[in-house]
């Protein structure tokens, strides 16, 4: 096994550890519930898996045996088969991120051509090699038709590019700069292994461009509120949407802090600031990972929360309560709350308004209990 070989395997495993930290990452804030972060997962994914196939297919060429040449070939025809999806998702994600319509995607097959051209050749190439062979002593080489595998990959990210250019005015710069990259980083890299034989770039160039195009395009809207660090209001609209479309039963809950402006009037905005972000750690030191806490406006907080017995949820608001009358800071003692919910278990019907509407008018109840009950004791 040569220098450059080495060096192939080394930059294939980094690059696919790399994947598997951002992979991670993009898991715990729940970025894969949306149609842009399911395709930025597919593409991590398929990315990662071709990765340690491209190395291992380093470590068997050459190897003078049965079990050698078997893997040295089928690892080489299952590259040539699923390398063209990675243009195919990649494509599907920059549609999305234009159009914002998943249905012009799915009407346009999630641009599988690519695969379905390279699909035929790669079966044909196991009769015939047309694509590639394993030659005498175990050793991969390129066949002249591994060029119409080439142009059909350059021609959709040609195509790909041609999109943003064409929508550029109606795209923001940093949308233009993400998806430029995704496309171009991986032509770059493709076209230097194309031209270097032995020299490996193409999938670890994806690795990168999947990575920095999440950096520049999914992190400008971030997800979380600048504030409190919960997350913001388009992603629990996002979630509840996850939730409704895998039939999976939950709740949502809305919370509404009591007479706030009072509270930022007598003391400032900074002390508020301190209550908001005091009373959302609150929250999810109660709520556990069955749920997704999202600040929806200024002093409002709707929870989504995988759970539809009604004493669950009433347990969650005391417990509130009494971490919040127990807290350090003796503003965010006196901090009181209204506290409303919707169920959702009918997936046909429902939709993420109508669950919010409910759980809104449910809050305004306990606001008017809550009132009530002060003018009372007052009186």
């Amino acid at each position: 096994m040569d220098f450059q070989v080495i060096n192939d395997i080394q930059l294939n495993l980094f690059t696919a550890a790399l994947l598997e930290v951002f992979f991670a990452a993009l898991l715990a804030k729940k970025e894969f519930i949306s149609f842009s972060g399911k395709m930025i997962r597919n593409l991590t994914i398929l990315t990662f898996v071709l990765l340690l196939l491209e190395a291992l297919s380093y470590v068997v060429n050459g190897i003078d045996s049965e079990i050698a040449f078997i893997m040295n070939y089928l690892l080489n025809l299952l590259l040539f088969i699923f390398t063209p999806m990675l243009a195919s998702i990649g494509v599907s994600y920059l549609d999305f991120k234009i159009f914002k319509s998943t249905k012009r995607v799915r009407k346009r097959l999630y641009y599988m051509h690519p695969f379905l051209i390279v699909l035929p050749l790669s079966i044909i190439n196991i009769f015939y090699p047309l694509l590639f062979s394993i030659e005498t002593g175990n050793i991969y080489e390129r066949r002249p038709f591994i060029l119409i595998n080439i142009l059909v990959l350059y021609a959709t990210l040609s195509y790909a590019l041609h999109i943003v250019y064409k929508h550029r005015k109606n795209i923001d710069k940093n949308i233009i700069y993400g998806l430029g990259a995704l496309m171009i980083i991986p032509a770059i890299g493709g076209g230097i292994q194309m031209l270097f034989f032995g020299i490996s770039t193409l999938y670890a160039s994806v690795g990168v461009a999947t990575i920095a195009t999440y950096i520049v395009i999914e992190t400008v809207g971030t997800t979380r509120d600048y504030l409190t660090k919960v997350f913001n209001k388009t992603k629990a609209y996002e979630y509840i949407e996850f939730l409704i479309d895998k039939n999976i039963p939950f709740s949502v809950i809305m919370i509404d802090l009591e007479d706030f402006k009072q509270l930022n009037d007598e003391h400032g905005h900074l002390q508020g600031d301190i209550a908001l972000m005091q009373f959302a750690f609150t929250l999810q030191a109660i709520f556990d990972e069955d749920a997704l806490i999202s600040r929806f406006g200024g002093d409002e907080f709707l929870i989504i929360f995988e759970e539809t017995k009604i004493p669950v949820i009433e347990s969650k608001k005391a417990l509130v309560n009494h971490l919040v009358a127990h807290s350090n800071d003796k503003i965010v003692q006196n901090v009181k709350f209204s506290y409303g919910y919707s169920i959702c278990t009918d997936f046909k019907n429902t939709t993420a308004e109508q669950l919010i509407v409910s759980a809104d008018n449910n809050m305004f109840k306990d606001k008017a209990k809550n009132k009530n009950y002060m003018r009372r004791k007052t009186d």
